[in-house]
């Protein structure tokens, strides 16, 4: 099954440097989605950069990250993308690596983060460029981590700095070891000036934000052979959502309702 159209439809061009988050909901309709998706998104796109989310907790839980073996914890598609033999995989931070093909791969995997969202991530990167963002059968919740990069823009009150020490194990066999900050959740230790993360509370606010944020103009969804595509620019994402946090660092903690 080809999905090329779906992107034709949302405006997207086959020049555009894309994020992908998505889900693999569709496969319980199309057992060959995972494989389906990712080659109707390389065909489209042969002349721009697809970039997904390639995270994985090995860093934090267990010292170190191995750039070829550590599995993204991203999902079926992520994580087959990352197994292709055309992909590359960034290495800073360790915490929130992404996987990337096409004419930006190797900017974006030379990027040395000092932080996983900070001004020198690929985070900031994707906004520099103005990527666009495709979500499929992902909700916005799950699938947007530039609204991490204005927490740790605006220095959130409920997350914190952290240091993590470790090693990088190369694709060579080679070891490096390193320190990054992390700006973790306040979780068992909650610093003084900070307050306590409340996951389903930040959930709850960011998903109705996120419903407000798709009825705006510059935010295209369809549904196409059963899959949902949701497509926005990371400027759209902004202009939409910096001014709330901007005017209240505590914005995506407080329900609308509140």
């Amino acid at each position: 099954m080809n999905y090329q159209n779906a992107f034709n439809q949302m405006g997207l061009k086959s020049t555009d440097c894309v994020y992908v988050a998505s889900s693999s909901l569709s496969c319980f309709w199309n057992p060959k989605f995972v494989e389906n998706i990712t080659e109707s998104l390389l065909e489209y796109f042969k002349y721009g950069t697809i970039v997904m989310p390639a995270f994985s907790s090995d860093f934090r839980q267990h010292g170190s990250f191995d750039v070829a073996n550590s599995i993204s914890i991203c999902g079926k598609v992520a994580e087959y993308f990352r197994s292709l033999s055309c992909v590359s995989r960034s290495i800073f931070s360790p915490l929130h690596t992404v996987c990337c093909t096409g004419k930006l791969s190797d900017i974006i995997i030379s990027k040395r983060a000092e932080s996983s969202y900070g001004s020198t991530s690929v985070f900031s990167l994707l906004k520099d460029v103005d990527a666009s963002v495709i979500l499929i059968d992902c909700s916005f919740f799950d699938g947007v981590p530039f609204i991490n990069c204005l927490e740790e823009q605006y220095q959130v009150p409920y997350r914190y700095w952290k240091k993590l020490s470790g090693k990088i194990i190369y694709c060579n066999g080679e070891i490096e070891k390193t320190d990054i900050m992390w700006f973790a959740k306040c979780l068992d230790l909650i610093p003084q000036g900070c307050i306590q993360f409340d996951a389903i509370h930040r959930r709850k606010c960011l998903t109705e934000l996120g419903i407000q944020f798709y009825s705006e103009k510059t935010v295209k969804s369809l549904i196409y052979n059963r899959t949902k595509f949701v497509s926005f620019k990371i400027s759209s994402f902004y202009e939409f959502f910096e001014p709330l946090i901007a005017a209240d660092n505590s914005a995506f903690v407080r329900c609308i309702a509140d």
